[in-house]
């Protein structure tokens, strides 16, 4: 991440929201419509527009809503990153936003958008996280600051207590510098990782036979360390059980998601260049 961290406030009510800030975060769609009164009264200023029912074109990412606050129609973390993928499909480099809560309900927390854009095959770096960790103590969340999550956040919305000058309370979030920088070109690493696609339990065919190949290569270093594996597997093209246990232990050792799933996140597990 560079430069400095970005505050940025947001209130249901866009009159409460100072002046001054260099981006606002807005909706949509929804209950609470801010979107225009952002356009209108922050004209020179980032706005982060998210959209909670997942069809409008304009906005800039989306909000999963926790399951106790959801009206019909509402975003789940696999209906937010389907959006996503929509998204970035329209627009490569638009690096959608993806809020949710740092740990949140089954179905409704980042932990669940981790997993999803993992399914989805999106890397990491194609998307902004925004978190929600209302700790009340300024940071952005990840495993060197709150240690609520495992990965770092690029923003982080800390407080829904923060009171301006006119005293009005607000929600604030803290942004890494880079947040609203042009998405970065793929690595060499990314590209070839795109090019190898999701493989998982019930494929068959060259696919399956490369990952069952960079599997046996992983145990072998581990027999080489003394580390105890599972035996190796034949290498068939068959993704069946066998494969997936082995896969799955060397997620836990890469500590990514124990799904199975080979993409994105597995393969550098896998290809060792984790």
């Amino acid at each position: 991440m560079t430069g400095a961290k970005i505050f940025m406030p947001d209130a249901v009510n866009v009159d409460d929201l100072p002046q001054g800030y260099p981006a606002y975060l807005g909706y949509v769609d929804g209950e609470f419509i801010t979107a225009a009164g952002l356009a209108r009264m922050f004209p020179d200023a980032e706005l982060v527009l998210l959209t909670v029912k997942g069809g409008n074109a304009l906005a800039h990412g989306a909000r999963v809503v926790p399951g106790e606050d959801t009206e019909p129609g509402d975003l789940t973390a696999a209906a937010a990153v389907q959006w996503a993928a929509g998204a970035l499909a329209a627009v490569p480099a638009s690096r959608p936003v993806l809020y949710a809560s740092v740990q949140g309900q089954p179905g409704y927390g980042m932990p669940d958008v981790l997993l999803e854009l993992h399914r989805h095959g999106i890397a990491r770096n194609r998307v902004r996280l925004l978190s929600a960790h209302y700790t009340h103590t300024l940071h952005v969340c990840g495993p060197g600051t709150c240690k609520a999550i495992g990965l770092p956040m690029d923003g982080a919305q800390w407080t829904d207590e923060y009171r301006t000058r006119a005293g009005t309370i607000i929600d604030m979030s803290l942004l890494n510098g880079d947040f609203f920088q042009a998405q970065p070109a793929l690595t060499e690493e990314e590209k070839i990782v795109q090019k190898l696609g999701i493989v998982r339990q019930g494929d068959t065919g060259p696919a399956v036979r490369t990952v069952q190949a960079l599997c046996n290569a992983r145990l072998a270093d581990q027999a080489a360390s003394g580390r105890l594996g599972p035996p190796p597997l034949a290498v068939d093209g068959v993704f069946g059980l066998k494969t997936q246990v082995t896969v799955e232990m060397l997620q836990a050792g890469g500590k990514v998601t124990q799904d199975g799933i080979v993409g994105p996140v597995t393969w550098p597990v896998l290809l060792g260049i984790e």
